[in-house]
């Protein structure tokens, strides 16, 4: 750590407390592998949002698939549950009709579903430029971002 801080004293414009954030991501790996003797093979970072008003709409939409997901189960056949079965009618319970997508069950169990990440809006952009010139790539739309590491 010395030897780290006398380094950074000696570079032009830093001071002796200060170590520039491109510098450590730099010298992780090796100090990963320094320290815990394991080579890392990428770096990941969740970058945290900036304020903002969650989407009304997507509320609205959980709600809607919840009130589905509730006419599935109420209308379950009765080897599933000990209520008698009722009489036949020829009603169509929209509930049995419809085919909920991967998303949509993801959403209604309360589990990621693609597009669940903070919205566009909310990114730091200042962040998410500092680690795209560090080397970082965003996974999808999912705002982690995660860098390629290799010890030479």
């Amino acid at each position: 750590m010395q030897q780290l801080q006398s380094d950074l004293a000696m570079e032009d414009g830093y001071k002796d407390d200060v170590l520039p954030k491109s510098r450590i991501i730099d010298e992780l790996p090796v100090l990963i592998l320094k320290f815990l003797h394991v080579a890392p093979d990428i770096l990941a970072f969740y970058p945290l949002p900036l304020e903002h008003e969650p989407d009304p709409d997507e509320e609205v939409r959980y709600n809607a698939l919840q009130n589905i997901k509730a006419q599935k189960i109420s209308s379950a056949p009765a080897s599933l549950s000990d209520e008698q079965p009722e009489e036949k009618s020829n009603v169509i319970n929209f509930g049995d009709a419809y085919k909920f997508s991967e998303d949509e069950l993801n959403m209604v169990m309360r589990r990621r579903y693609s597009g669940s990440s903070y919205p566009e809006a909310a990114k730091d952009k200042d962040e998410y430029a500092f680690y795209a010139t560090n080397g970082f790539i965003e996974a999808n739309d999912s705002r982690l971002l995660y860098k390629y590491v290799g010890l030479e």
